[in-house]
């Protein structure tokens, strides 16, 4: 499923993705704490992990996905799916 089903079908607003970047890169996580932004944190190598906010869910599978996002310094880009998954609150 598209970041924006996932993230609304969420209860505490947060999404994962199973795909990898290239190198080390995965997500660590991705939440919508309010309306209209989406922070996305990426652990590039060990002890390393950067941080970004999108304005939409659209942007960050743009960020992701298409080469990265305008003016952002290397950020991480999947050649895999752009696929999402809703996260749930741990029990």
């Amino acid at each position: 499923m598209k970041l924006r089903e996932a993230l609304e079908q969420s209860p505490i607003n947060a999404a994962g993705n199973n795909n990898l970047a290239w190198g080390y890169g995965s997500i660590v996580r991705c939440e919508q704490p309010e309306e209209g932004k989406v922070e996305v944190e990426v652990y590039l190598r060990e002890g390393e992990h950067q941080s970004h906010t999108f304005a939409t869910p659209e942007e960050v599978s743009v960020a992701l996905y298409n080469g990265g996002a305008p003016g952002a310094r290397d950020y991480a880009v999947w050649d895999g799916p752009d696929t999402w998954y809703p996260r749930y609150p741990r029990s």
